[in-house]
C-alpha cells in the first residue's frame, strides 16, 4: 500500500478543518471517518511524525458530534412559552413576542441608587422599586410573585437531560451596571453547570465563566475574557457542550473560548435555566441536544 506524504496528510488536515468547523452541530461523518482512517493509515506506516498523528486524532477527537438526540427545540415561533415546551417563570418578569423570549431586569441596588444622594431620595427609589415588583406580579402568567424586590429575573424549563450534552442558546445581549446573566443545567435546585457573562465594570473587562453550581455556592471551573463585540445588539450564538468524559467546550459564534474538564457532578440534569441578573435579554432560539 502506498504511503501517505505529509503534504497529503497536511491537506487532509486543512481540509478538514475548514469543512468541519462550517458546521459544528451537524459534522461531516464520512469525513470524519476518512480523517481517522487516513490517521490509522499514518500511524500505522510511520508516515507522519507521532505529533502530527496527535493533532490529527485531536481534530477527529473535537469535531465529533455524538449528541444526535434533539431533546428541545425552541423557537418561541407561538409567542407563548407556556406551553410547548413549558418555561416556569420562578422570578422577575418575562414575556414573548413570535420569535423571542424577552427579560428585562434591573437589580435593586442599581433601581434604588439616588439620582443626586442623600436618605430621602435613597428611601423614595426603594419605595418605588417595590411597587414597581408588585405591580409586575398582578400582570398574570408573566411573573412569579415576590414578597420583596426582585434581585434576578429566574425562568427554567424542565427536562430530563444527561449528562453529556450540548446546549445552544441565540441571545441578543444587553447589561446594566452590575446585571449579566447566567445560563445552564440543574439538577433540580441544586448543583448544575452554569455560564456566567459579567459585564465591564470599571476597568475590568467583560468575562464568560464556567462555574460548577451547588446548593452552597459556585465554584468558577475556567473564565476567559468575554467577546469584545458581544452586545453590539446582534445575535449570538452560545454553544456550550459536556462529553462523555466530562471534558466541556464553550463556544461563541463558532469561536471557542474555554475547553476544560471537570466531573464534579456525573448525574443526569432536570431542567436548563436563564438567570438575569440585570440588562435586557432577548432568547431567540434554545436547543438542547443529548446522547442516545
Amino acid at each position: 500500500m502506498m504511503k501517505l506524504s505529509v503534504a497529503a496528510l497536511t491537506l487532509v488536515l486543512a481540509a478538514g478543518s475548514a469543512a468541519l468547523a462550517q458546521v459544528p452541530a451537524q459534522p461531516n461523518d464520512r469525513l470524519l471517518e476518512e480523517l481517522r482512517r487516513v490517521t490509522d493509515e499514518a500511524e500505522r506506516t510511520r508516515a507522519a511524525s507521532p505529533a502530527f498523528v496527535t493533532t490529527l486524532r485531536d481534530l477527529a477527537r473535537r469535531y465529533a458530534w455524538p449528541w444526535s438526540r434533539s431533546i428541545v427545540s425552541e423557537t418561541f415561533a407561538d409567542g407563548d412559552y407556556t406551553r410547548n415546551p413549558v418555561w416556569t417563570v420562578e422570578a422577575g418578569r418575562f414575556t414573548a413576542s413570535f420569535g423571542e423570549l424577552l427579560s428585562q431586569h434591573t437589580p435593586p441596588a442599581a433601581a434604588a441608587r439616588p439620582a443626586t444622594g442623600g436618605q430621602a431620595n435613597s428611601g423614595a427609589a426603594v419605595f418605588g422599586a417595590l411597587l414597581q415588583e408588585f405591580a409586575r406580579t398582578q400582570q398574570g402568567g408573566t411573573q412569579a410573585p415576590a414578597a420583596g424586590p426582585v434581585t434576578e429575573a429566574r425562568i427554567r424549563l424542565d427536562a430530563q437531560i444527561p449528562n453529556s450534552y450540548a446546549l445552544s442558546l441565540g441571545l441578543i445581549p444587553r447589561s446594566v451596571t452590575g446585571g449579566g446573566f447566567e445560563w445552564g443545567v440543574a439538577q433540580g435546585t441544586g448543583a448544575g453547570y452554569r455560564l456566567y457573562y459579567a459585564p465591564t465594570a470599571g476597568n475590568t473587562p467583560a468575562t464568560i465563566s464556567l462555574l460548577r453550581a451547588n446548593p452552597n455556592g459556585s465554584a468558577i471551573v475556567d473564565s476567559v475574557n468575554a467577546p469584545a463585540n458581544f452586545e453590539n445588539g446582534q445575535r449570538h450564538t452560545i454553544d456550550f457542550t459536556r462529553d462523555a468524559v466530562g471534558e466541556m467546550v464553550v463556544s461563541i459564534d463558532g469561536a471557542e473560548l474555554i475547553r476544560v474538564r471537570d466531573v464534579g457532578l456525573r448525574d443526569a440534569f432536570t431542567r436548563a435555566l436563564f438567570i438575569n441578573k440585570g440588562g435586557d435579554y432577548r432568547i431567540q432560539t434554545v436547543a438542547i441536544y443529548g446522547t442516545p
